[in-house]
């Protein structure tokens, strides 16, 4: 009697350990677009080859446009503005500032707490050192 016992406690003991059931826990992704309060008004100064710096507005909107002013310092020149539309990459945590054909192609920017930080060209990073150039603050 002791036997069947342990005998049975020992199969309830492994077969209550096993399950057919797949569980799996769905973790949300975390991204700039879903996650952060990215909608509002970002300034700076860019560099610029000829001039002593690009004082820069741009604000962002919920419904993915945007106002972008420029004036180049040091320069005798009113401020340069556009006004277009902008796209979220897949991840969500770069945008694409469209129709800027006058200013020369495409402005792609990262999107962080507080912040925007301007990429290449080519939609990269700048190298560490000259990055903290590309900085617009949220006002």
């Amino acid at each position: 009697m002791k036997y069947i016992l342990i005998y049975i406690s020992v199969i309830f003991v492994f077969t209550s350990c096993t399950s057919d059931k797949n569980y799996e826990i769905k973790v949300p992704d975390f991204n700039s677009r879903d996650s952060l309060d990215w909608a509002g008004v970002y300034a700076g100064v860019l560099p610029c080859e000829d001039c002593e710096g690009i004082q820069t507005k741009l604000t962002l909107t919920q419904d993915n446009t945007f106002g972008l002013e420029q004036t180049y310092s040091g320069k005798n020149s009113e401020p340069v503005k556009h006004y277009g539309s902008f796209k979220w990459n897949t991840d969500g945590t770069k945008i694409q500032l469209l129709r800027l054909e006058k200013r020369g192609g495409i402005i792609y920017f990262i999107v962080g707490e507080g912040q925007l930080i301007q990429l290449t060209s080519n939609a990269e990073r700048y190298p560490e050192d000259i990055e903290r150039k590309y900085l617009l603050k949220k006002l």
